[in-house]
Parts: structure tokens; sequence; C-alpha cells
């Protein structure tokens, strides 16, 4: 199975279109959109009781309450404002923590409980809170209670509107992010179908298969992040572990794709660090089904994992690179591709690394960890996906000029100059491929008569073109059925046709040689494998040969042995 040029151009545009279509239609569909009421962001006047200790009039986005333990409590407390919204409803993300809220005394909602009282992990959860018609002037209080070690410091933003606005405004927010995550996982699933072509006719599929995979999984964590994957699903404990699993999965995958670009005891390095990613990522997502050890205490490795396999891939990378040009790679579109590779590989880990800190450095300084993003990722990723596709398109031509070399190499080494048939090497392969199978064929063997005369009276040249004539002539006639057709030297030629009648193959060739009387002569003589079980196809073909022989005998004597 192989892909053709055609076919890489259609999907690649194809993926395109679809992602300028998806942008423009979402763009469109926010932009054109009405809401009911207006979104108020409640951010001012907050009172905060975080562990016994009250703080007054708060901003949230000010609010430090410093890494959660397992044990602490926080409690916001707020008078609505006024406003005249249907349906009104509050929107509180609560991030791995038990959650609760009451308007004026009475409960809300509640969330996380049960899975607090089973000791299981509480998922992240987008929380609607539903309020009275009359809710201006009542007091909101939300209680958050963590049992999970380490957890994000900060506090989530407060909005305020209608319940159906809140959804459609949250989307809107992170638009960027909804169109950037379809398109990679888009972008994946095209190169999943690449390298599924890819891997018959190319060497370097495993590398498109290792671009997908990582493409797929940062499109997924990129909306897991920002709570986009709600639109798809509603299993907040699947989406909660499968962004943990996407974020773990990356420097395995990453070290793959970089395997497939090294040679020798750094390969060998990269392929081992892959499996123990592997590893790590199983354990994890195993781990925390059986409840032995939540998903998010694997933060603390993962940290120590990226700092030190980061450093690793832009130290391993610079070598490779650096090596190449060195040893001055025979395939300047193979390197150059693998190299812009390597560089958005480096530049995604350094945005990678950049991102982890600034989490860290955020989650303990008094600014609201919650707020925290993943804007450097978000770039690395996109220029990561833009590197992959020039290396896919360096690959590409690469492997397209291989395939015309080889053909030319191929042509040259099976086939004949003169008549641009095959020659006796492509028949000895053809005889090989026979052997293997048990299905009937004839063998033709052809000779031309009078060639010797043209060449002592008109010359090698009007011999050539004699000969050059007559294999046009076979081929028109044996072209459409022949498996095979050949000159196997001077003026003798060999057809195999697949299995048909003796009567057919007889008519034919009579039919050919009555045909041709007035511009060839010639001798023929044809065997099958029907008529004589157990002969190898080379034995075939001197019955054949020798059967021609015998006509040519005849001729020579009908012509009064001249």
């Amino acid at each position: 199975m192989k892909i053709s040029k055609t076919t890489i151009s259609i999907l690649i545009k194809l993926l395109l279109i679809s992602v300028v279509i998806f942008f423009l239609a979402a763009n469109n569909w926010f932009s054109d959109k009405e809401y009911i009421s207006s979104i108020v962001e409640l951010n001012d006047g907050w009172d905060i009781i975080v562990n016994g200790e009250t703080r007054k009039d708060q901003k949230l986005s000010d609010i430090d309450i410093g890494v959660q333990k397992p044990g602490d409590k926080v409690t916001l407390f707020k008078t609505l404002p006024y406003d005249e919204i249907m349906s009104p409803a509050i929107y509180y993300r609560s991030a791995l923590m038990q959650m609760s809220s009451t308007v004026d005394g009475g409960l809300a909602i509640s969330y996380g409980r049960e899975e607090a009282e089973k000791g299981r992990l509480i998922p992240k959860n987008g929380n609607y809170i539903p309020l009275p018609d009359d809710f201006a002037g009542k007091a909101l209080r939300i209680n958050l209670s963590n049992s999970e070690d380490n957890v994000m410091s900060g506090i989530s933003n407060v909005y305020l509107g209608n319940r159906n606005d809140l959804s459609i405004y949250l989307v809107y927010r992170h638009r960027m992010t909804l169109v950037i995550g379809v398109f990679l996982m888009f972008f994946g699933l095209v190169l999943l179908v690449l390298s599924v072509f890819l891997q018959f006719s190319q060497s370097d599929s495993v590398s498109i298969i290792f671009c997908a995979v990582i493409s797929i999984i940062l499109g997924f964590y990129g909306l897991s992040f920002y709570d986009l994957t709600a639109i798809f699903t509603s299993n907040k404990e699947l989406v909660t572990v499968l962004e943990y699993a996407a974020l773990y999965s990356l420097p395995a995958g990453i070290l793959g794709l970089l395997s497939t670009t090294q040679k020798g005891k750094l390969r060998i390095i990269s392929i081992v660090l892959s499996i123990a990613d592997s590893i790590f990522v199983a354990a994890s997502v195993i781990l925390n089904y059986l409840n032995v050890l939540h998903i998010n205490f694997m933060m603390r490795w993962f940290y120590m994992i990226c700092g030190v396999e980061g450093i690793y891939v832009i130290v391993s990378a610079v070598i490779t690179m650096t090596g190449r040009r060195r040893k001055k790679a025979h395939d300047p579109a193979a390197w150059l591709g693998e190299d812009c590779l390597l560089l958005g590989m480096g530049i995604f880990t350094i945005c990678g690394i950049v991102d982890i800190v600034r989490y860290e450095l955020v989650k303990r300084s008094i600014a609201n960890g919650m707020a925290v993003d993943i804007r450097f990722v978000t770039i690395g990723a996109l220029i990561f996906v833009a590197s992959m596709m020039i290396n896919y398109f360096f690959h590409t031509i690469g492997h397209y000029n291989a395939s015309h070399i080889r053909k030319r190499l191929m042509g040259l080494a099976y086939n004949d100059p003169l008549t641009g048939l095959s020659n006796r090497a492509r028949c000895d392969e053809e005889f090989k491929s026979l052997e293997a199978t048990d299905t009937n064929f004839y063998m033709i063997s052809i000779d031309l008569d009078g060639l010797k005369e043209v060449n002592d009276t008109k010359g090698h040249q009007a011999g050539d073109i004699m000969i050059s004539g007559f294999a046009a002539e076979i081929e028109e006639e044996f072209g459409k059925t022949a498996k095979l057709i050949s000159r196997m030297g001077g003026d003798e030629f060999l057809v195999i046709i697949g299995d048909t009648q003796w009567n057919t193959v007889d008519r034919k060739l009579k039919d050919f040689e009555e045909n041709l009387k007035e511009s060839y002569t010639f001798s023929y003589g044809f065997a099958s494998r029907a008529e004589v079980n157990g002969l190898s196809p080379r034995e075939i073909f001197l019955m054949a040969d020798s059967r021609m022989y015998r006509m040519k005998e005849e001729h020579h004597e009908a012509a009064g042995g001249k």
C-alpha cells in the first residue's frame, strides 16, 4: 500500500480548511451570541476565613491562602449585588477540593463529599450555584475543605449571570484554546491515518506516529486544563485522571520521538527513558483507580522528571544536530527536517519548564494560584507542531527523491534499454516468484527470424530498429494479459501469461503470426506447468524454448536451408 502526493496534499488541505472553518464558525457564533443578561465577575468585597483566620474586604485575585494541606478549610463570604438576571447562578471552579455553598444559610449545592468520605480523588469541577430570583442582598457562602496534599493555592474567579450564558461565556473566554486544542487533536488524527499508509512506504513512519500521539495529547491537555472537555463529556473523574495522564505522558512521547532522530547510545538512553516514563504514567493511573495513591500526588515526581529529562532532551538534541553536521549527512532533506523537529522539541521543552517554574512560584507567592495558565506551553506546542509539519514535509521530499532514484536503479537493473521490456535478470526474479506458487502458467518463447541478415546487409542500427519494432508488437498483443514480457537477449523474447486454455494460447499465437506475416517472421513455442507437474519454471521455459527451436528448424527447412 502506497500513498501518493495527491493523497497527502488532499489530507493536508482538508486539515487546514477544517481548522479555518472551525475557527471562523466558533468566532462568529461567540461574537454574534446575545446574552440574556450581563455576566458579572465578583472579584471585590469578599470576607475570607482561612483555618480560623478572618480577612475582611478582600479581592479574590489578591488572596493568598498558601499551599493547602489535608484538613485545611477555607470559607468565602459575600453579599450578592443587585442585578436583573433571569435564572441567576454563580459559577465557581473547585480543584480537587470538597465544596459546598449556601445562600442566606440554605444549602445551594454540595460537591465532593462522597469522594472525600471514601478517600478517593475529588475531580476538579465547574460548579454552578443556583440563586433565587431575589438574590440581591443575600449572603453567599462558599466552603472549601481540602483532603489532598500540596493542592494549588489561590481562589477561583467567581461569576454571576444566567446559567446558560455562564456556560457559553466561560467557553468564549478560552475560545482560542478551544480552536488550538481541536486543531492539535485533529492534526494528530490525520497524522495517524497517514502513518498507516506510510508504514508500508517509508522507514520513518514511527516518528510520524509519535508526532501524532504528542499532538493529540497536547490538544487534549489544553482542552482539559481550561475545562473545555466538559463540552464533550460529563465524566469529571475520567477527565481529571486523563488530564494528569496526558500531562505525564508528554515526556514519554517526546523522548520516543527524540529516539527516532538518534543513533547509538543516545538512542538507547532515550528509548529506556521513554519506557520508564510510560511505566510511570501507567502506575499513576493504576494506583489512582486502586485508591492507593491519588494521581495528583505524582506531580512532585513529574516535576523532577521534567527537570532532569528536559535538560537531557535539550543537550542530546544539540549533540544530535551538531554531530549530524560534522558527519555531513548524505540526505539534506532528512536532516534539515529532523533539525527543525529537534529545535521545535527544544523550544517546547523550555516552554514547559518555564511554565512549571511559573506554576510553582505563583502557587507559593501572594498571587492567585488558581489564575495561573499554560501560556508558554501553548506557544511551545504550536511551534512544536509546526516543526512536526516541516519535518514531515522534508521527509516526504526525501522519500520521493529516494523512491525516484530507486525506481531508476531498478529500471537500469531489470529493464532492457533498447526495447523497454524486462531483461533476463528480471526473468530470473519472476522464476523464483513462480516457483513459490502452485498456480498454472504458460511460458511462450519467441525468436525473431532474419535479424542476422539485416545486421549483415543493413547494419546493426537497422537491426536494433527491427528488434524494437517487433518488441512493440509483442507488447501490443500480450501487454494487457501477460505477467511478464522480457527480451532474453539478441532476438529472443519470453512472454509469461497466467492460467488459461491450451487452445486459447495456440490460437492467439497463430493469429499474431498471421497479422505480422507482412512485417516480421518469427518462431515460437510454449509450455505450461499443468502439462509437466514437478518441473521448475526454468525447466518449463527450456521446454518452451526447445519447441521454439523446432519451429525455427521447420522454417529453415521450408526456406530451402537458406
